[in-house]
């Protein structure tokens, strides 16, 4: 028996209450990317367990090949493409640009956390 796709992954609820305080306070930038960086991950886990279960996916062969597809057609909805971009993390400037952004979303414009979700997981990081 298939069990619902909201119950094998984590909501990243906490996740995104602590990027929000973080962001709110003076939190090293490396609590905050590592935080972000979570909550996209488990963001996509769940976008993805939900894509899988719709599609039927029984075996792991049919998960891989659905991973893929979903990473190319899926994964950044139409409407977010003018947020996929490539960041490079182990430089100082691209994290610092990346944080002041979060900090904009999530501070500033008050965003929830399903939309920041969907902006972070248009980017892909190296």
């Amino acid at each position: 028996m298939k069990s619902s796709p909201s119950t094998s992954a984590a909501n990243g609820w906490n996740d995104f209450k602590m990027l929000k305080n973080y962001l709110s306070g003076q939190a090293p930038m490396e609590m905050v990317i590592d935080t972000a960086l979570r909550l996209r991950d488990k963001a996509c886990t769940r976008r993805f367990e939900a894509f899988a279960f719709h599609h039927g996916a029984a075996t792991p062969y049919d998960r891989d090949r659905l991973r893929a597809e979903w990473e190319i057609s899926t994964r950044v909805p139409k409407n977010y493409g003018g947020y996929h971009r490539q960041w490079n993390l182990q430089q100082s400037d691209e994290a610092t640009i990346l944080m002041v952004e979060l900090k904009d979303w999530i501070v500033n414009k008050g965003l929830p956390q399903r939309e920041v979700e969907q902006r972070l997981m248009a980017f892909d990081f190296v």
